[in-house]
């Protein structure tokens, strides 16, 4: 049985569920992208001069997420194909669940949704 919830958006704020299996499809492919970039600096950096077997080990845990990001990236752009233009979504009832602002946008988020702050991206690093 499928729950096709209450949407309170007009047609022109919703969005076609095969645009957004593909946008989530996209952004699962930048964060493999960005993922590989995270793994290629830390394989760059001298923390020591011998490092234990384990932490290379749990490094090795990078390429396992970026290869699993490709591969669900592959198949949410797949899916993207198969999926009905005609089904449209309330991207507000649907994004809600997303804090990160510019993820929101990307995944198809109104441009005026002022409902989370976007980050500051000053280029500074800062560890948690």
């Amino acid at each position: 049985m499928s729950r096709t919830p209450h949407s309170t958006a007009d047609a022109a704020t919703q969005i076609t569920l095969d645009a957004l299996v593909a946008n989530v499809g996209q952004e699962l492919a930048r964060l493999a992208t960005l993922s590989g970039q995270m793994q290629t600096a830390l394989s760059l950096c001298h923390f020591t001069e011998h490092t234990e077997g384990s932490a290379i080990r749990g490094l090795q845990g990078i390429d396992r997420i970026t290869q699993t990001l490709e591969d669900l990236g592959r198949l949410m752009l797949t899916l993207a194909e198969a999926v009905s233009p005609r089904q449209r979504l309330d991207p507000e009832l649907l994004l809600a669940q997303v804090h990160l602002h510019d993820l929101r946008i990307r995944l198809g988020a109104p441009k005026a949704d002022e409902t989370c702050l976007s980050a500051d991206f000053s280029g500074d690093v800062v560890w948690l």
